[in-house]
């Protein structure tokens, strides 16, 4: 998993760059690589909000030009129900978890059928 840590403070270049690295030595191991976006910033990291939709958009293009799948944990976790999960604002609780993980589950078997 790779984090968004000082993302306001981090030229998003970096973050992609490092990120089609990873992806490439994956593929090379004959891996196959499923990659989830960031997830939505909330309350006091709501100002947030606008580098992690930009980074999203980068991944998303990453994903695109490398030919992997990319989960869109950002839209699931979009929504009142959903921002409930993130006592911190960025960070989710047990539940919110626990749903990263059923959707990121069902993308590997997806990916991997």
């Amino acid at each position: 998993m790779y984090g968004a840590i000082n993302i306001s403070q981090k030229n998003t270049g970096t973050y992609i760059s490092d990120m089609r690295l990873m992806i490439q030595e994956a593929k090379r191991r004959e891996v196959t690589v499923v990659i989830g976006n960031l997830l939505p910033m909330s309350g006091e990291r709501a100002h947030l909000q606008g580098d992690v939709i930009r980074l999203n958009q980068d991944l998303a293009r990453l994903a695109s030009q490398e030919n992997v799948m990319l989960v869109d944990l950002f839209n699931e976790f979009t929504g009142p129900a959903a921002t409930e999960r993130f006592p911190d604002g960025r960070h989710p609780d047990e539940d919110g978890t626990q749903m990263v993980a059923i959707v990121m589950r069902e993308a590997i078997k997806r990916a991997t059928r």
